[in-house]
This record gives structure tokens, sequence and C-alpha cells, in this order.
């Protein structure tokens, strides 16, 4: 339930009014026809801007263009030489001329008209993940650092700082006595889709992430191994945050929020870690991951690829394959993974996690 004083800080929907609600001048008999019109053609603009830009903005699968063909090789060479390989990567190639849509995106205008800005920053983010799928295109190291920082961001030391606090007093942790198979994690997604009246289904697919929802589809790492407690948090970050927030944003006249808004992966995902968090207490590994991600991205960003893997299998006492999972994380986009780059993606979720907090803790109030 959000209250009044809380939607005051939001935008919800500007051409819906009740009649108490409208705006002062259309309340005047002489003008109100007038307005009207001028507000039903600032929406037909609208809803052909939003049409144009979604449309381009599907076509940048990151995801796909961004998953090795040949993962699972490396994946199976790196674990059997006991993390000494050096995996090198194999894309497919990008299925759209990159350089002609950043000429047809330039070219769109935006109308100064009521939530204008909403679709300016939507260009220039959707700009910048072209820039970015061009230097992947030409592995061009320099492009791919800078690229990557506009659309993630980059460390800050004040949560470096809280990063390295937190795991540095990390009690142990306590496993759960219950590891739910394949078929038992399809059992249970079930239980959720009658809830939700959803029919999500369950697909496993060798991917960088355990978990994943594109759609109507979750998508789970082939051979996962999940505690029950754990996937009651996936499940409230994936399905009940991701999932249900596109089912939402459909009811509205606009793509863009069932789709994306610029930053929309900031506002996203703290919201998605904050609700995970709350079926987690701190002896749950699942707990630890934004921090640990946001160290070993700054210790990847200060070392060398060798450094990299020591430093992980150090932390994860040798366990191959998962710092095999975290360290490709890190080096996504590039099929040298010795390259002094880091795909800052990570960071996202303790920058924005310490936001959420303070909204919470000073009464809702986006300011």
């Amino acid at each position: 339930v959000l209250w009044k004083d809380i939607l005051y800080w939001f935008l919800v929907d500007p051409f819906k009014y009740k009649e108490s609600d409208l705006p002062f001048d259309i309340k005047n008999s002489m003008v109100k026809e007038k307005n009207i019109v001028i507000l039903k053609w600032y929406e037909e603009q609208l809803l052909k801007l939003d049409k144009t830009l979604v449309k381009i903005d599907k076509k940048l699968n990151i995801l796909k263009i961004i998953a090795p063909k040949n993962l699972s090789q490396e994946r199976l060479k790196f674990v059997e030489s006991k993390g000494t390989y050096v995996p090198k990567f194999e894309y497919n190639e990008v299925w759209f001329d990159v350089l002609a849509l950043i000429n047809q995106v330039s070219k769109i205008e935006i109308p100064d008209i009521p939530l204008w800005h909403i679709y300016e920053l939507k260009k220039q983010e959707i700009l910048n993940k072209l820039y970015f799928v061009n230097a992947f295109v030409k592995q061009n190291i320099k492009d791919l650092t800078k690229y990557s920082k506009l659309l993630y961001w980059d460390i800050t030391q004040e949560n470096l700082i809280q990063a390295k606090e937190v795991i540095s007093h990390k009690p142990e942790v306590v496993s759960e006595e219950e590891f739910l198979t394949i078929d038992e994690i399809r059992d249970y997604i079930k239980k959720f889709n009658h809830i939700y009246s959803v029919n999500i289904t369950l697909v496993e697919k060798d991917t960088w992430a355990r978990f994943s929802i594109k759609w109507d589809k979750l998508y789970v790492i082939s051979r996962v191994w999940v505690w029950k407690r754990e996937l009651r948090a996936i499940i409230a970050h994936e399905i009940e945050w991701h999932y249900l927030r596109k089912i939402n944003g459909q009811k509205a006249k606009f793509s863009i929020l069932s789709n994306w808004t610029a930053n929309y992966i900031s506002t996203e995902e703290w919201l998605a870690i904050h609700n995970q968090n709350r079926f987690l207490s701190r002896k749950d590994s699942k707990y630890y991951s934004i921090f640990e991600r946001y160290y070993f991205l700054d210790y990847a960003q200060k070392n060398n690829y060798k450094k990299l893997v020591e430093e992980h299998l150090k932390y994860y006492e040798d366990k191959y394959s998962l710092a095999f999972n975290y360290i490709v994380r890190l080096k996504r986009w590039v099929k040298d993974v010795t390259q002094n780059y880091v795909f800052t993606k990570d960071v996202v979720y303790l920058n924005w996690f310490n936001d959420i907090k303070s909204f919470i803790k000073n009464g809702w109030k986006i300011n």
C-alpha cells in the first residue's frame, strides 16, 4: 500500500485526472476543451516516441550478445587444470548493424512536452549501449571500460570500505540441511505460479548467473544446487520483484514502463536486493554476495588476471567452478580475459542498496 503523501513524489500517470485533481487551467470551462486536446496531442507524440525507442532497445539483447558460445568447455578446462588454464571466449556475431542504429537513434528528436526527460535519458542510454556494443565488436578495451562505467557506474570509496568491513566480519555460514533438486525447484515455482496466477517455466541453461528471469522463463544454470531458504530469497528477487514489476508495467499505455526506463537497473536491483534480504540472515552466504562482488570488482581493477584467480580461489577455498563463474562475470564482453578490463555492472547492487536503506529510514521521502 502506498499512501498519497508517498505518491506525491512519483509521477504515476500525467494523463489520467480525477475531476478534483485537474490542472488549474483545465478547471476553467473556457479553456477546458482546448487543454484536453493539448493533452491528447502530448499523449500521441509520447506513444509514438515510446514505440520507436522501446523497439530499438529490445533489439539490444545484451545478455544474448555477451553469452560465449564455449562457456561450458572453458569452465571444464579451468576446473580440470585447477585454475591454471586461461579461458579464451568465442562469441556469436552481432546480428544488427551497430553504426546504422547509432545513426538512427541520434536523429530521433525528443519534443519539449511533459515526460520528455524520461525519453531523453532513455535515448542517451540506448546510445551508450550501442557504443558499448561497438566497442565489443572491435574489442576496444578503452571504450568498453568507458561505456561500462557510463551504464553501470563505478566503485565508491565509501561503499568499498563498507564491503571490506562486512566480509572481514563475516560469521561462519550455517549451511541448510536441505538441498533442492531441479525437479523440486520446478515444483516450488508452481506454488508461486498459483499464488500470482502466472505461468513461469523453469529452463536449464548454461549462463553467467545461477538464476535470471526473462519474461515468463526463469533460467537456471545447468547442474544447479540451491538451499530451500536461499531459493525463497531468489524468488523474492527474480519473480516477486523483476517479473511482477514488468507485469504491472504492462498495464500502462507506455511500453517503457514494462520494459526499462533509463538507469532502471540501479533502482530495480537495489529494490530486488532489499526484497530478497527479507528472507536471509547474516548466517546465509547469499546475504554477502553484493559485498563480495564489490570487493572483487575493485580487486580486479587493481590487479592482473593471475592474482585475481588466486584471490578467488583463496576466498572460495579452491572451489574452481564457483571461482570461474565469478571471475568471468568480471570479464564479460572480452575474448582475452587477461586484458586490463572489468565489467562494472556488479557495483549497482551495493551502490544503490544503501540508498534504499536511507530512503526507508527517512520515511520514504525520495529527497
